[in-house]
């Protein structure tokens, strides 16, 4: 198991990114539907295995949509999935 182990979702929707479902270290695990327009999911991860490791950051594509053209556009629009944790 993990020392800390953190994740948001990111959603990528004609309004911009937007944080989904997150879980911060302790009790703070908040499971949120997706969007119904999003077009894009990224997760953006943190964690500590040890007391004697550095922290690994991962940044991954978790869901496309099928409109490649769309995707682009909002991307040029909007920009790259955040590379952080939302903190509510």
């Amino acid at each position: 198991m993990a020392e800390s182990g953190e994740w948001t979702e990111w959603h990528l929707t004609p309004r911009g990114w937007e944080h989904g479902a997150w879980k911060l270290d302790g009790p703070s695990d908040l499971k949120v539907p997706p969007p119904p327009d999003r077009v894009l999911t990224y997760e953006y991860e943190e964690e500590i295995s040890s007391p004697f490791s550095g922290m690994s950051i991962s940044h991954r594509e978790l869901w496309r949509g099928s409109n490649a053209a769309w995707i682009e556009e909002l991307l040029a629009k909007w920009g790259a999935a955040p590379r952080k944790l939302y903190i509510p």
